[in-house]
């Protein structure tokens, strides 16, 4: 999904046996974390129609949880052909139309974004 040109490191964990885990560990200048992985093949055709961006309750919660006891998580999905956003679980990630998803974001591109600028968008 993403390029491992920046510095820090990414990595993609598998896991069958904890289901609500995030997809990738970072560390980025002494910064660590979490982000769970997601991808929408494109937003509902009704702008007030709430989305999920594809997580469970139980990824929501286990994400919201991690946050409140100091770690970084976010989910960043990518939606169609090249919109990307990133959003920390400081947010809300209960389901939301597309213009919330976009305000609760950290990071919003409509193109494939520079690999760096999400890693920045991480560690502020």
């Amino acid at each position: 999904v993403l390029r491992a040109n920046a510095d820090g490191m990414w990595e993609r964990v598998e896991n069958g046996v904890k289901p609500f885990l995030p997809d990738c560990d970072f560390c980025i200048a002494g910064v660590s974390g979490k982000v769970e992985l997601k991808y929408l093949e494109a937003w509902p055709a009704r702008k007030t129609t709430k989305t999920d961006l594809g997580l469970s309750q139980g990824q929501r919660l286990w994400l919201k949880k991690w946050h409140e006891n100091g770690g970084r998580a976010y989910v960043l999905a990518r939606i169609g052909k090249g919109e990307w956003l990133l959003v920390s679980a400081q947010q809300s990630l209960d389901p939301a139309p597309r213009q919330e998803w976009i305000d609760r974001s950290c990071h919003y591109a409509e193109r494939d974004p520079d690999f760096k600028e999400i890693m920045s968008s991480l560690i502020l």
